[in-house]
This record gives C-alpha cells, sequence and structure tokens, in this order.
C-alpha cells in the first residue's frame, strides 16, 4: 500500500487501486496484469510541489514547455484524451488559470473523479460497480466522460464555481453524444458501463435540475436496455446491481402511476426482467408494491374526476376502491416485518440547539433509509386516497354498508400525520448529522447521496395538504440545504 503521509512516485491507477506500484518501464507491470494502459509516473519536481511561489511556478512552467517540446507520440506521461479536451480550471480567475502539465491534469481529474465518488457511493447496491467499471474502460469510453460529467457538476455546485460550471456542461454535451454512439452500437449497447451511464444521466439531471420527471425517460431506457440484455441473455456479475439501482430509482415514477411510452417500466420490467434479477430483494418487493399504489391511484383519479352515474353505482365503486386500499394497505404495512436485519430501522433522541429533544431514526446505510421513505410515501399516498374518496361519497350525502366512513377518515389522517413525521425524523441521518448507530457526526462524505434520497419525500410532504406547518419548515429548510449546500440543482425547484 503506498505510504499516504510520504511523496508517492508511483502511477495514479496503483494509488486509486491502493495496492505498491513497481515503477517499472515503459510501464507499470501491474497495470499490465490488470489488463489497463498504465498512465505514468509524474515527475518528482512535481510532486514536490507544496507551496505556489513564484519560484515554484516557474519551474512548472519550465516541465510544461518541456512536455511541448517532444516530438509527436512520445510523452513523459501519457494523458487520456478527454483530459486534454477537458482541462478543469482550478478558478475561474483568469490570473490563475495556468496551463497544466498533462500529468497534472490528471491528477486534477483523478481527484474529481474521487470526489463524485465519496459524495455519491456506497459500499453495497448503491453504483457499487462504478469504480470498476471507470478504471477498467478504456480511456475514450463514455462512462469516463459520463462520470467527469457528474463529477464537475457536484464540485462546481458545491463552491459555486462558473468556469468549472461552464466546462462541466460541455462535458455533459459530450457524454451525451458517447452514450448514443454507445446505445447504437450492436454490441456495446448491452455492455453494463452502457447501461450504468443512462442510469447516471438520471443523477446528473438532478444535479443539473432537468430531472426527466414527469416521464422518466432515463429509467424507461434502462429498462428497455435490461430488456434487450435479456432477450440476447447477456449477463454479467454486475447484472444484479444494475438492476437494483433501476428499482429503487424508479419508485417515485411507480408510485404516481405516470405513463411510459410502451410501457416496458411498469409492466414487463418490473414483472419480469427487474423483478427475477434484483432477487426480490427487499427493495424489489417495495417498487411491486409501488406499482399497485400508482395503479391504484389511477382508478381513484378517474372516479374522482369523471364520476359515475347513479348513486348505487357510485356506492359500489367507491366500496370497491376503498377495500382494494385497504387490502393494499395491510400488505404494505407487512413489508417491514420481511426485512433482513440491515433493512431495520432504528430510533434515538437527539437534542436541538433550542434544547428540545426531538425523535431521529437511523439506519445501516442510505439505500435502507431511502426505500423506508418510498414505504412511508406510499402510504401517505394511500391515505390521501382514502380521504379523498370518502369526502367524495359524503359530498354525495351516501353511506357504505358495513364502513364507518368517518372513522375511516380519521384513521387515514393519523397514518398520514405519522409518516410524514416519520420522514422528517430520517432527515438528521441523510444529512449526515448522525451516523449508522444514531451517534451525532461530522462525516462528510455520501451527502450528496444522502440528499439526493431525500428530494422526493420532501416534495411529496410539501405537496401534502395534511403535512404540519412544523414539517414543511424543515422540509424547506432540508431542501435548501441540499440545493445551496450539497449542489443538487433539482431541491431548488421543489421549493
Amino acid at each position: 500500500m503506498p505510504n499516504p503521509g510520504g511523496i508517492y512516485l508511483g502511477c495514479e491507477r496503483c494509488r486509486c487501486r491502493r495496492i505498491k506500484c513497481d515503477r517499472a518501464k515503459p510501464q507499470c507491470q501491474r497495470c499490465v496484469k490488470y489488463g489497463t494502459t498504465c498512465p505514468g509516473y509524474p515527475q518528482p519536481q512535481d510532486v514536490r510541489f507544496r507551496h505556489e511561489t513564484s519560484k515554484v511556478t516557474a519551474k512548472a512552467e519550465h516541465f510544461a514547455a518541456v512536455d511541448q517540446r517532444l516530438p509527436r507520440g512520445l510523452e513523459l506521461v501519457p494523458s487520456l484524451p478527454e483530459e486534454r479536451n477537458l482541462n478543469c480550471n482550478r478558478s475561474a480567475n483568469k490570473s490563475l488559470d495556468l496551463q497544466l502539465a498533462p500529468y497534472v491534469a490528471q491528477s486534477w481529474d483523478t481527484a474529481l473523479t474521487q470526489f463524485f465518488f465519496d459524495q455519491v457511493l456506497m459500499p453495497v447496491g448503491w453504483y457499487s460497480h462504478l469504480p470498476q467499471l471507470h478504471y477498467q474502460a478504456p480511456p475514450d469510453s463514455c462512462i469516463r466522460v459520463t462520470i467527469s460529467a457528474a463529477s464537475l457538476f457536484v464540485a462546481a455546485n458545491q463552491s459555486n464555481d462558473a468556469g468549472m460550471l461552464q466546462k462541466a456542461r460541455r462535458t455533459y454535451g459530450a457524454a451525451l453524444q458517447a452514450i448514443n454512439s454507445s446505445i447504437a452500437h450492436p454490441e456495446r449497447c448491452l455492455e453494463d458501463e452502457t447501461l450504468a451511464c443512462v442510469l447516471l444521466l438520471h443523477v446528473l439531471d438532478h444535479l443539473t435540475g432537468n430531472s426527466s420527471v414527469p416521464n422518466m425517460s432515463h429509467l424507461n431506457a434502462c429498462a428497455q436496455l435490461v430488456k434487450m440484455r435479456e432477450a440476447k441473455g447477456f449477463r454479467t456479475r454486475r447484472t444484479h446491481d444494475l438492476a437494483h439501482s433501476v428499482v429503487i430509482q424508479a419508485q417515485p415514477w411507480l408510485m404516481q402511476g405516470l405513463p411510459v411510452d410502451g410501457g416496458t417500466l411498469g409492466n414487463e420490467a418490473i414483472h419480469k426482467w427487474l423483478w427475477m434479477l434484483t432477487s426480490q430483494t427487499p427493495a424489489a418487493r417495495m417498487a411491486a408494491l409501488s406499482l399497485e399504489v400508482g395503479r391504484l391511484r389511477n382508478r381513484a383519479i378517474g372516479l374522482l374526476t369523471h364520476g359515475i352515474h347513479g348513486i348505487s353505482s357510485l356506492i359500489h365503486s367507491l366500496d370497491h376502491l376503498i377495500e382494494d386500499i385497504v387490502s393494499l394497505e395491510a400488505r404494505i404495512a407487512d413489508w417491514q416485518t420481511h426485512c433482513e436485519p440491515r433493512w431495520v430501522q432504528m430510533k434515538t433522541a437527539l437534542r436541538t440547539p433550542n434544547g428540545e429533544e426531538t425523535q431521529a431514526s437511523y439506519y445501516s446505510d442510505t439505500q435502507v433509509s431511502k426505500v423506508w421513505n418510498y414505504w412511508r410515501v406510499s402510504r401517505i399516498t394511500l391515505h390521501s386516497m382514502m380521504i379523498s374518496l370518502v369526502d367524495h361519497g359524503q359530498s354525495h350525502q351516501i353511506s357504505i354498508p358495513g364502513r364507518n366512513l368517518d372513522a375511516m377518515k380519521a384513521n387515514s389522517a393519523q397514518i398520514i400525520n405519522s409518516m410524514i413525521s416519520e420522514i422528517v425524523a430520517s432527515v438528521p441521518f441523510h444529512l449526515q448529522q448522525i451516523d449508522t448507530r444514531g451517534r451525532p457526526s461530522t462525516q462528510r462524505s455520501q451527502r450528496v447521496l444522502g440528499g439526493f434520497a431525500l428530494i422526493w419525500p420532501l416534495q411529496m410532504l410539501l405537496s401534502c395538504k395534511w403535512s404540519l406547518a412544523c414539517h414543511k419548515t424543515v422540509a424547506v429548510e432540508t431542501l435548501h440545504v441540499i440545493s445551496n449546500v450539497f449542489g443538487i440543482s433539482q431541491a431548488r425547484l421543489s421549493l
């Protein structure tokens, strides 16, 4: 393992893999055995830079000039094609925008990529396949340029750097071209990196504030790619993780019953390929329940919008819908009883700055907490439908035999209030204010991941007319943090 406190003279890929570089010439043999091209070694003079004094800057410019005088095809240290085209300004200030040597530009791009991985990835399930895909991919692959675009957007949004944001937009355009080229290719369209890139477009839309909701076109494209892979029998060891990521991302769309061309995501994908590939995990079971919530929601909206001719027909339709809601609510409430230990939620008491004690929930990881909030939103959606149907029936002065509509409405209001309170209780964990053991935390990693997971539940909280003012205040303040501090522009559109 390289010495983290000393000067590192090995290649950057060995450093990222946390193994000792043999510094063989012309390239590191560890990289050759790993099946990748060695990026080369930094110059000793440059890795010893500590301060940008005039003397040090002069040395850097001297070595950059030496690189430029080398014959074509010969480089001191090889650099990746996208790094030549997408050099990152360290500042929007023109006076500090120095011409970087290729190996310095490579280190800068690597630092941005590592920052993105630190902010967005988790060890299990949630895009855990990205680092290996990235480092094994050839220099001109779509996965490299897409991750570069996402890295630039995260850094630019968090630092409010206009120059970096401009480069992020240009890189985003290059990523779209590379992804379209891969999708159009008969063989590359099946590869893991193509599916991962389309999934990343969904993340990029949230970073840029251009989410594809309500049509969720990127997720529908993911489902179509999964369908193509399964039709041709194409599977890899990452298939489960990729399918699992699609399932988790798709739940807001499924729960709202939103249409997609061809119905790929809602029908074939969930019921066949994605359900089978995810081994019926708690997230997949929740996705199947979310799909049923969406269908019930569409039926309820149809009844409330278009009405039913005749009181007897209205009573029958209301009774049938209410029965289906009660049945689905029982199955959703039972979801938590079948979760393995990793998916159990825990609670702790926190003291607010003004001295008040409040309840907070914590989990084994952010993926688990995200699915738990989907569970809460599904119950909120169901019981909001219940209240609307009861109000509709009472407005027509009808009663349903065997059902106490007032009691059902009161019960639904209580469940909605409880679920909203639990969403608010999950906020400290998502914002990294408490850790996986319920202890106060100042962790800065996975902040974008936590903020990303909170946006849709908080949107639903704000749109729910039964939310209390105190809950809406917390939601607004949290969305401000997610937007202005974590750099996820989509949160700003919810305010």
